[in-house]
Order: structure tokens, then sequence, then C-alpha cells
């Protein structure tokens, strides 16, 4: 069985010395990690508020919000009328 490999986003500079750097990341609230564009669909790599790291697409709940978009670099996530829009962070 072969794999197929998913393309991925490439990740600043910043956010990856911030990655490896203790202190550099929030420690609370929800965290973009990284995103992936794979040939199912897009998906993203989050860190939630209580520290648990989770791949999301498109529908998928975080909390009481809902993944409505996953762009290059970015996540949206809709609860009621708000909509928020989640970066990588910059280091």
């Amino acid at each position: 069985m072969e794999l197929a490999l998913a393309e991925t986003t490439d990740t600043p500079a910043d956010t990856l010395v911030a990655a490896t750097q203790e202190g550099a990341l929030p420690l609370h609230g929800l965290v973009l990690l990284g995103t992936f564009d794979k040939a199912e669909g897009s998906s993203a790599l989050i860190r939630t508020r209580n520290g648990d790291i989770r791949m999301v697409q498109t529908g998928d709940n975080v909390g009481s919000s809902t993944v409505s978009a996953i762009d290059d670099g970015a996540l949206y996530l809709v609860s009621g009328a708000h909509t928020k829009r989640l970066t990588l962070p910059e280091g």
C-alpha cells in the first residue's frame, strides 16, 4: 500500500522558531499551529484552550464554534453571527 503525502503550506520562519521556544506561544486560548492542503480537503492543526492538539476540517466543532473555512495559514470559526479568524502566530 502506497501512502500519498499531503501538500503542506509553508510555515513562516517566525512560527517555526516560536514553536521551539518555551513561552513563545500564548498559553491560554486557541492557537493555529498549521494548515494543510490534502486531496480530500484542507485541514488545520490547532492547540485548544486546555492544551490538546487536534487536526480539524471544515464543519468540525471547536468548543462552541464551528470551523467554517481553512485557508493558507488561516482558520475561520463561526459562533452564531460572529466569525473569528485565527492566523499562525508570529514570533
